[in-house]
């Protein structure tokens, strides 16, 4: 019925562990490594991926601190202009008061001149008002 060859049996045994030999030198170590070599580059891009978002977040930081500067900076350059602005147009309006005033002096002064022209007309022909006064009431 059945033999059992014990050559035979010790044969496949030899080719067996042979077999496992050459398949774990050939295959599963090689594998492994990949594996093992896979696991590692996946924690480095991991921990990469952390570095960038810290990198990330400083950037960020420091983009809201330069815009914050920018707008700082702005609102003092804006208050300087105005306040320049301001002093030109206070100046400017000193001068135009002082003129203004120096224009109204001169005013008073040609009216005051006119109000004694006007006098001195008036006590000049005084007595030809009077006659006629004097006229107008004799008349009556």
């Amino acid at each position: 019925m059945l033999d059992i060859s014990f050559g035979l049996m010790l044969l496949t045994a030899i080719l067996f562990i042979v077999l496992i030999y050459l398949l774990n030198q050939m295959v599963y170590v090689p594998l492994l490594d990949y594996v093992n070599r896979r696991d590692e580059l996946i924690k480095e891009d991991l921990k990469n991926a952390s570095n960038m978002d810290e990198s990330i977040h400083n950037l960020k930081k420091e983009a809201h601190d330069v815009i914050a500067n920018a707008k700082a900076e702005a609102h003092k350059l804006k208050e300087n202009a105005l306040n320049s602005i301001k002093a030109q147009m206070e100046e400017a309006i000193s001068k135009k008061k002082e003129v203004l005033e120096n224009e109204y002096a001169k005013f008073l002064a040609e009216l005051e001149k006119e109000k004694e022209s006007v006098r001195e007309n008036l006590l000049a022909h005084l007595p030809e008002f009077q006659k006629a006064i004097k006229n107008k009431i004799s008349k009556a």
